[in-house]
């Protein structure tokens, strides 16, 4: 490499603070947006970073960028090149994984929680000793930006990426989308419209291009996005360029811009994967870093999204405000249902009516049989908002919150009495006028000078164990969302029961069974 050659790649490799920027100047660059950059959008795009480089600079950045010399750069050599510790650390999995079946069983091993996505944390616990907290990020930025633009939901085609290379390759052939079907029926040879391992590998080697059979295998992987062992002609569309994925039951709206997600689940899994630190929340930079990865937009753009979601006025997303964002037919949905309670006591009684098995939880299957006339998607939809700890169910406060839309907003003004936390504990003591450690009704509508209406709602939300009283821990809780959100924190730190009962007897230090203030090891 020459130094005026290093010298150009360095002053544009300066230009980034992080992998996130170097995502976006990609799609920047990308004027066609076609997923790769010619030399004439490189030299565009590196002169609107501010810096004066010449022609001869970008011929050298582009041939040190374009490592299959193909004449294009492609995502994975744009960010190679301008962020080598994300293709580093990417390499080190890489050097680990062997063939498609260890990518399969690493995958499902990484995968803790079961949930078909490897978080952070759980990459960070898979990959074991020898990655740094910067390489791991990296790489997980990396397959989450792979992971938005595919259409295909495994994270194979960023540790096996030869046969992603061939995949553009074999793109590039098809003019449109009637070549890509007239493909799909070639290689369907027993015509039964759907192509197996086999047709596939056999059609792929038919197009002059040599795959092995790890390739082959993990091109099926990338392809076969529903996962019953065979790829349809939808899937082939997708994977070849010549269709487009399954729309979402809720269309983002053009204020919206770019981001479109499928699913509520795919919604979930990104909220969870950029809300850092998971505080049940997404602040303007993590959402910023979610438009980023979904496709981008101007800061303006992005800031107008976020004041549009943010209901609330906290500065915050929270999960429910995200959903009603980006499927807006989610609160309509909403307010469908929530038109059918009449008061309070009409919503105790549905929640004991929809609650079939009586375990104090409505599941997605005991919701759906109750709600006549609304689709399975507007089910799943108002199933999201409601288990807002996500828990898998929709608990009994979790179910007034959800059907009485004035309830959080009531919460939220009662609250705003208090300012700290000692604060609420001292009202506690002075409201509990029998000093028995609870809040009685009347001690409680005589200490705030609540209303009926007000006094059902905060009883209603905040009886946690339903026993017709508030304690301290119940009350700190309902008004002072930021011990709220603390608790949540710490609650997701522990995989399962066991995982909790280890995390006890580690900081049960003398052993007494108890944990004191000190027992904490706060920094």
């Amino acid at each position: 490499m020459s130094p005026s050659a290093a010298t150009a790649m360095n002053r544009l490799r300066n230009s980034f603070r992080d992998i996130t920027e170097v995502i976006i100047a990609f799609k920047k660059f990308d004027g066609n947006k076609d997923g790769a950059l010619s030399q004439n959008e490189l030299l565009s795009g590196m002169r609107s970073t501010g810096l004066d480089f010449d022609s001869q600079e970008c011929n050298m950045v582009f041939a040190m960028a374009d490592l299959n010399q193909d004449g294009e750069i492609n995502y994975v050599e744009f960010v190679s090149a301008l962020f080598p510790a994300a293709s580093d650390g990417l390499s080190k999995f890489r050097s680990r994984l062997g063939a498609i079946t260890d990518v399969k069983m690493a995958f499902k091993r990484f995968d803790a929680d079961g949930d078909g996505e490897i978080s952070i944390m759980e990459l960070k616990n898979g990959a074991g000793p020898g990655f740094s907290t910067g390489e791991i990020a990296s790489a997980l930025l990396w397959e989450t930006q792979i992971r938005m633009e595919s259409s295909a939901l495994l994270n194979l085609p960023t540790v096996l990426p030869a046969a992603r290379e061939k995949v553009c390759t074999l793109k590039k052939s098809f003019k449109g989308p009637q070549e890509v079907q007239a493909a799909f029926q070639k290689f369907d040879v027993n015509k039964d419209g759907m192509i197996s391992c086999e047709e596939l590998k056999n059609g792929l080697n038919g197009c002059g291009l040599r795959f092995n059979d790890q390739e082959v295998q993990t091109i099926f992987a990338m392809a076969d996005i529903d996962g019953d062992g065979e790829i349809s002609l939808n899937e082939f569309s997708i994977l070849l360029g010549g269709g487009s994925a399954p729309q979402p039951q809720q269309t983002a709206t053009k204020s919206s811009g770019s981001i479109q997600f499928r699913s509520i689940d795919e919604l979930k899994n990104a909220f969870k994967r950029f809300d850092v630190n998971s505080d049940g929340h997404l602040d303007r930079n993590e959402f910023k870093q979610l438009v980023s990865a979904c496709g981008g937009g101007s800061d303006l753009e992005i800031d107008a999204l976020f004041k549009k979601g943010d209901s609330d006025g906290d500065g915050k997303l929270d999960y429910q405000e995200l959903i009603k964002l980006m499927f807006p037919q989610s609160a309509q949905a909403l307010q469908k249902l929530q038109k059918s309670f009449s008061s309070l006591n009409d919503v105790k009684a549905a929640f004991k009516r929809y609650d079939a098995d009586g375990d104090g939880h409505v599941s997605k299957s005991e919701l759906q049989q109750v709600m006549n006339g609304f689709s399975a998607a507007e089910v799943e939809a108002i199933f999201a908002l409601g288990d807002k700890d996500q828990s898998g169910g929709i608990d009994y406060q979790e179910f007034i919150g959800l059907m009485l839309p004035n309830a959080p907003a009531t919460i939220a003004r009662l609250g705003m009495s208090f300012r700290s936390i000692g604060n609420v504990k001292e009202s506690f003591k002075k409201f509990d006028v029998n000093h028995d450690g609870q809040i009685s009704r009347t001690e409680l509508k005589n200490g705030m000078k609540l209303s009926d209406a007000d006094l059902d709602v905060v009883f209603a939300l905040g009886d946690l164990d339903g026993d017709g009283e508030i304690s301290m821990c119940e009350f700190v809780l309902i008004m002072c969302p930021l011990a709220k959100n603390a608790v949540n924190r710490f609650r997701n730190c522990f995989k399962d029961i066991h995982d909790l009962a280890s995390a006890f007897a580690q900081f049960d230090s003398n052993n007494d069974g108890l944990l004191a203030n000190r027992n904490f090891p706060l920094e």
